[in-house]
């Protein structure tokens, strides 16, 4: 019986010598990180704003171009591509939001339908 005891105690050991060093590499950075060419990051979430219970509006840019989505349970809908999102891009700078009446141009076509 002793030796089973010491067998989950040398496991529950190194279990935890594995967990340590997960969790020391993790706060060191050491975890690998996917960027782009040039060390940056060529797609954004920009923005998320919903709509009802069900259904998302995402705006997402890939380089310089943004591309307006709306999310549903059921089925994804592309309502916008190739905005060109280098006119809100200033140097050195993060982007400027996006104003709600971008929003209010789009939402007519959505509709109220909740199916």
């Amino acid at each position: 019986m002793m030796e089973y005891l010491r067998f989950g105690l040398a496991l529950l050991f190194v279990l935890g010598l594995i967990g340590a060093c997960s969790w020391f590499g993790k706060r060191m950075g050491l975890a690998p990180r996917v960027r782009g060419a040039g060390g940056r990051n060529r797609l954004s979430v920009i923005e998320v704003q919903a709509v009802d219970a069900r259904r998302k509006l995402v705006l997402i840019r890939r380089d310089t171009v943004e591309h307006l989505i709306l999310l549903n349970g059921d089925r994804d809908l592309l309502i916008e591509s190739s905005i060109d999102a280098r006119a809100d891009i200033k140097e050195n700078s993060a982007p400027e939001p996006h104003s709600p009446a971008k929003l209010s141009r789009i939402l007519p076509f959505i509709g109220n339908s909740n199916a």
